[in-house]
């Protein structure tokens, strides 16, 4: 593979990461989480600078399907990253995810807890 990629390829990839269909999102977090460029992604991986491109363009595998650890083997074995390397970035950036979630429900919950205190309190005995 590792053949320099077109400009269009690589502003394609700068756009998918915006999706969450495409792996790139998940590339994009885990390279925002790490503080990484391209270049200490693609050695974290294992692959070329060049490929991730061709990678990031690549549907995101789901972590609850029941095809998700051959997905990830199969893109494994297309990209030659690292064993399990692409596995743990996934599991990383989904409970990375999970977490926000969890954060902005709760946040969430605390303005309705406070807007109903304040209510409260504005009321006359």
């Amino acid at each position: 593979m590792s053949s320099e990629p077109s400009p269009a390829l690589a502003y394609a990839a700068q756009r998918a990461a915006q999706r969450s269909f495409f792996l790139a999102s998940a590339l994009r977090q885990y390279q925002d989480l790490h503080q990484l460029d391209e270049q200490g992604l693609a050695r974290d991986l294992g692959c070329a600078p060049e490929d991730l491109p061709r990678l990031a363009l690549c549907r995101r595998p789901v972590g609850t399907s029941a095809t998700f650890l051959d997905d990830v083997e199969q893109l494994t074995r297309r990209f030659r990253l690292k064993d399990g390397r692409l596995l743990a970035l996934l599991r990383q950036v989904e409970a990375m995810e999970a977490l926000q979630t969890h954060m902005a429900r709760a946040s969430q919950r605390e303005s309705l807890l406070q807007a109903a205190r304040d209510r409260e309190e504005g009321q006359e005995p």
